[in-house]
This record gives C-alpha cells, sequence and structure tokens, in this order.
C-alpha cells in the first residue's frame, strides 16, 4: 500500500512483529495528521508499539518544527490503540 500521508513515518515494533495489515493502516490513518504538519516538510513521525504479555503500548510521537507532541494508548489490541493516539495526539 502506498503511504497516503506526505510525512516521514517510521513504525517500530518492540517484543512484537508489526503485520502488513497495522503498517497499512497506520500510513492510512497518518493521513489525518497532514492537515496539521503540512508547512513542515521535515515533520517526523515515530510509532513504536510495544508487547508486554498481553498488553499493547503504542507511542506516536510527532517532530514538526522543534516541538515533539506524544500520545500513548494502552489496550489488549494494537489496532484499538492506533483508534486512540491520533485523536489524542490532535486534541494537543
Amino acid at each position: 500500500m502506498k503511504n497516503e500521508s506526505t510525512l516521514s513515518i517510521e513504525i517500530f515494533g518492540k517484543n512484537y512483529t508489526v503485520s502488513d495489515g497495522l503498517t497499512n493502516m497506520t500510513l492510512k490513518k497518518c493521513s489525518k495528521l497532514d492537515n496539521y504538519f503540512k508547512d513542515d516538510e521535515n515533520a517526523r513521525v515515530n510509532f513504536t508499539v510495544t508487547l508486554e504479555g498481553d498488553t499493547y503500548t503504542t507511542d506516536l510521537v510527532v517532530s514538526s518544527h522543534g516541538i515533539t507532541y506524544r500520545a500513548t494508548a494502552v489496550s489488549d489490541s494494537p489496532y484499538t490503540n492506533l483508534d486512540l493516539v491520533i485523536p489524542k495526539l490532535l486534541g494537543q
């Protein structure tokens, strides 16, 4: 799947291998961030999904114009976390 966002997006897994499905969903949902960071061609987005036991922690970090924005979600599904972290970040 083509990256629908113009942002530089990196997706990492700790104790977890990020599936193609989660990667594709993340790239698609990150297109919502474009409107907020479109004036910074150097904006970077980092997603880190960590698995500890049966719990997934997703950290979303956006760096733009020297400012770092962070959002974290914890649940039993990395897909649920994806639906939580982007609105949290946009609320900043």
